[in-house]
């Protein structure tokens, strides 16, 4: 069956209502990404991850660069699960979409995000979206963002004539291969190929490119497959955008310092003891008992030596100095990940010296980098819309556009309620319709007298700066959010 047919008809300029495409989709369509565990990686996790040298990395990312992300995938997987401020961060900018996501749905579905279109098609993105884990696939399009690039795959099914997304799921990025010649991504068959043979092809640190031909590919139909690209870099290979390199870098460094750390504590957390002892008088058995006291104190606290012997704790100099070192260290990173993933680190973490007005500063930078991600979700969910209108309809001239509604943080909407309790104050009234647009809730009015509106220092009828209402006027927008704080 050729979907040319399905094609947009660029002769006419109405929807085609009575053509059915077809009862079932063909073959091509239902062959599917194989995501089973690789052979051969046992190793990975168990010796190469966990002893992790530089030469390692290098490896990785310039296997990546010249178009084989196996590794570097995989390693970025393992080190989001282990690493606590690395996962988190990531988990964080992966997230802040649902709840603009949730804030849109709450205004009448999916079917509030479409905008334009007719009636048809509309309907038909609805059933579409409905069928799919809006969010969960909305989240992976900003994990693009991080990785570069993301790889989605399509599955269709049949439903009142017309083709119908069914789901749309992720591809693993350590299954994703680039062709730079050709500029195309394929997808490793992870049943036909394991880490041994991947790591033999890939082994010739001379060559510019991985022979990316022996690789036993899966050949999906070009249409299930459905690429997101991050706004961050502008490489020809998305496997260089994005910021997983410069994450795993980071790690590598602050990994190394944990274990340094580690090290110190283990050496130096427990006080030094010294036992002392009268030559004279001590007899053996004394100096075997504090001998073993002095061995066993850190463990046991305790001890039980002759009135003969003693045991001090001399106290050393600059050790806490020297833990700091290690903290700062440590803390450096841990920031450093924040700002290149969140761009910020005030918000999640304040810390003893934060304040609100550096918080606010850091709130709006990470508003900046939210407000790409929605772009890039409204872009990739608009494409999507018109690769499966244009495989059900012909003719269309129009095609509906998802946009998600612009919302005001709490801060932004306390700055406009004190514009407009200004502008209140010498006499302008806001429309109640564009009040309730703006804020988000509902409005009512407050019926006053000229008596009562005077005592509060409002402009009344009597000095020819009523607003025409008789009397009626707005809550104070400020009374309305402290209501709600």
């Amino acid at each position: 069956m050729d979907f040319n047919i399905f094609k947009k008809n660029t002769a006419g300029d109405k929807v085609d209502q009575n053509k059915s495409p077809l009862s079932k989709y063909p073959g091509s369509m239902s062959k599917s990404v194989p995501k089973s565990n690789p052979r051969n990686i046992y190793s990975l996790f168990t010796n190469e991850f966990a002893e992790l040298d530089l030469n390692r990395i290098k490896f990785y990312i310039e296997a990546s660069r010249k178009g084989l992300n196996f590794w570097k995938s995989l390693f970025f997987e393992y080190i989001r699960r282990e690493d606590l401020q690395l996962g988190g961060v990531c988990q964080t900018r992966k997230l802040a979409v649902i709840g603009k996501l949730r804030g849109a749905m709450n205004n009448g579905g999916v079917e509030g995000l479409i905008q334009g279109g007719d009636n048809l098609t509309r309907s038909y993105l609805v059933s579409c979206f409905e069928n799919i884990n809006l969010p969960n696939f909305l989240s992976d399009i900003v994990e693009s963002q991080i990785q570069g690039v993301t790889i989605f795959e399509k599955n269709f099914g049949v439903s009142n004539g017309r083709i119908v997304l069914e789901s749309i799921n992720v591809i693993p990025n350590h299954l994703v291969m680039y062709h730079d010649i050709e500029d195309e991504y394929y997808i490793l068959d992870i049943r036909e190929n394991d880490s041994f043979f991947l790591r033999t092809l890939s082994s010739n640190s001379l060559s510019d490119r991985i022979n990316l031909e022996p690789i036993v590919k899966v050949h999906l139909d070009k249409r299930k497959l459905f690429e997101v690209h991050s706004f961050d870099g502008n490489s020809q290979n998305g496997f260089q955008n994005g910021c997983v390199d410069s994450l795993i870098i980071a790690y590598y460094f602050k990994r190394f310092g944990i274990s340094d750390w580690a090290t110190f504590l283990e050496l130096y957390a427990t006080p030094p003891r010294v036992g002392k002892y009268d030559p004279l008088a001590a007899t053996p058995e004394d100096i075997k008992a504090l001998e073993t006291g002095v061995r066993d104190f850190a463990s046991n606290s305790w001890a039980v030596i002759s009135k003969n012997t003693d045991l001090e704790f001399p106290t050393a100099q600059g050790k806490r100095e020297s833990s700091d070192i290690y903290k700062d260290y440590i803390t450096f990173f841990n920031e450093s990940i924040a700002i290149r993933v969140l761009g910020q680190t005030l918000t999640t973490n304040v810390g003893d010296t934060g304040s609100y007005a550096a918080a606010n500063i850091h709130n709006t930078v990470r508003e900046d980098i939210l407000n790409s991600d929605i772009m890039l979700i409204e872009e990739s969910l608009n494409r999507l819309s018109r690769e499966l209108i244009d495989m059900n309809f012909s003719g269309v001239s129009e095609y509906p556009l998802i946009r998600f509604p612009e919302t005001r943080g709490l801060a932004d909407k306390k700055t406009l309620s004190e514009i407009l309790s200004n502008l209140r104050s010498s006499g302008y009234t806001p429309d109640i319709e564009v009040l309730r647009d703006e804020f988000g809730f509902r409005l009512e009015k407050e019926v006053m007298n000229n008596a009562a509106m005077a005592a509060k220092g409002l402009p009344t009828g009597e000095s020819g700066s009523s607003s025409g209402d008789g009397g009626v006027r707005d809550k104070s927008i400020d009374e309305l959010l402290k209501s709600l704080i």
